[in-house]
């Protein structure tokens, strides 16, 4: 719910419909800037899960634990006789990845909402 406020002498010249036109363009305008926001907030985020140094370590994490967890789960296939399971051995590594480059992701932001409090502090 959007409430516009206005002073009472700047209503004095428009008309209810007017006015409440004014309102709903108003509430309007307010949910376009929320949902700018948003979408830039978003972008950052991507930005950060993009980030090169990012990648190179999530991908580093995902095929030492990918490995060790794919020789532990299907060593019969990897070793032996039985079939591997391709699927799973993609899942393997796919979710180390994914677990390092979200938990990396949220340590810079965290790191960097530290370092603007300390900035802000400081001044």
């Amino acid at each position: 719910m959007c409430v516009v406020t206005f002073k009472s002498s700047s209503l004095q010249s428009f008309s209810y419909t007017e006015i409440i036109q004014a309102g709903y363009r108003s509430c309007f305008i307010i949910k376009i800037q929320k949902v700018t926001q948003l979408i830039n907030k978003n972008i950052g985020l991507l930005n950060q899960l993009f980030n090169p140094t990012l990648v190179k370590r999530s991908l580093a994490t995902a095929l030492i634990v990918g490995a060790i967890l794919n020789v532990i789960n299907q060593y019969d296939g990897v070793f032996g006789q039985a079939p591997i399971l391709w699927g799973s051995m993609l899942l393997t590594f796919i979710v180390p990845y994914f677990v390092s480059s979200i938990s990396g992701m949220l340590t810079l932001r965290q790191f960097a909402r530290q370092q603007a409090t300390k900035s802000s502090t400081s001044e």
